[in-house]
C-alpha cells in the first residue's frame, strides 16, 4: 500500500471573502487565494482539518465552491462569525461536522479560549484556540482574557503563513504562541 497514514491539521480564522481583513489584521488582497493555495499544498485527501471557526463571510453557494477545492476530511469548531448558520448550512457546503469545541490527543480545540478547570490543566491538557489573530493584546476582550491560563494557546493564521498545520507540531508548541505569555508581556 503507498497511501500514507491520515494526518490531522488545524487551521483558524479563513475569513474568506471578508475584504476588511486587510484593515483588521494586515491580510493581503489575495488572501484568500492564499488559503486555498497553502491548504492545497499542505493537506491531502485522507487527512482531517479541524478548522477552528469563523470560516466566510458569504454564502452557501460560495462556501462550498470553495470547500470543493479543499482536500481533506473538514471539521468546523464554531466560531462566533459562524453563529447566524445552522450545521446544516456547513454540512450542505462541506464540512464533515461541526462542533462547538473538541479534544484530540490531549489538546481542546476552540475558537476562542476555552473555560479549563484545575483538573484539565492538572492532566496536562492545552487548548488551541483562534480568534484573537494577531491583533496586540489590548484589543483581545477583556472577558475572554480572564479566562486564559499557561495552558491556552493562540494558533493565528496571519502568523503561520495562511496555511493549515499539523496538530502533531502544535502538540509540540510550534505554530502556536502561548496566550499566558502574551498576556503577560502586554501588561508590562
Amino acid at each position: 500500500m503507498d497511501e500514507k497514514p491520515s494526518k490531522a491539521y488545524l487551521i483558524a480564522d479563513t475569513h474568506f471573502l471578508h475584504d476588511k481583513m486587510g484593515f483588521y489584521c494586515g491580510r493581503p488582497d489575495d488572501f484568500g487565494k492564499k488559503i486555498i493555495n497553502q491548504w492545497q499544498n499542505t493537506v491531502k485527501p485522507h487527512d482531517l482539518v479541524y478548522h477552528l471557526g469563523d470560516v466566510i463571510w458569504g454564502t452557501r453557494d460560495q462556501l462550498t465552491a470553495i470547500m470543493k477545492d479543499l482536500p481533506g476530511v473538514k471539521i468546523l469548531i464554531r466560531g462566533n462569525h459562524d453563529k447566524n448558520h445552522s450545521n446544516n448550512w456547513f454540512l450542505t457546503a462541506g464540512f464533515a461536522a461541526v462542533l462547538e469545541k473538541a479534544q484530540v490527543s490531549g489538546v481542546i480545540l476552540s475558537h476562542w479560549p476555552a473555560v479549563m478547570n484545575q483538573a484539565e490543566i492538572n492532566r496536562g491538557l492545552i487548548n488551541v484556540h483562534g480568534h484573537f489573530h494577531n491583533n496586540p493584546v489590548r484589543k483581545w476582550e477583556k472577558n475572554l482574557v480572564e479566562r486564559i491560563t499557561p495552558s491556552h494557546y493562540l494558533l493565528s493564521l496571519e502568523e503561520v503563513h495562511y496555511r493549515p498545520v499539523p496538530l502533531n507540531d502544535v502538540i509540540r508548541r510550534k505554530w502556536v504562541k502561548n496566550s499566558h505569555e502574551l498576556v503577560l508581556k502586554s501588561e508590562s
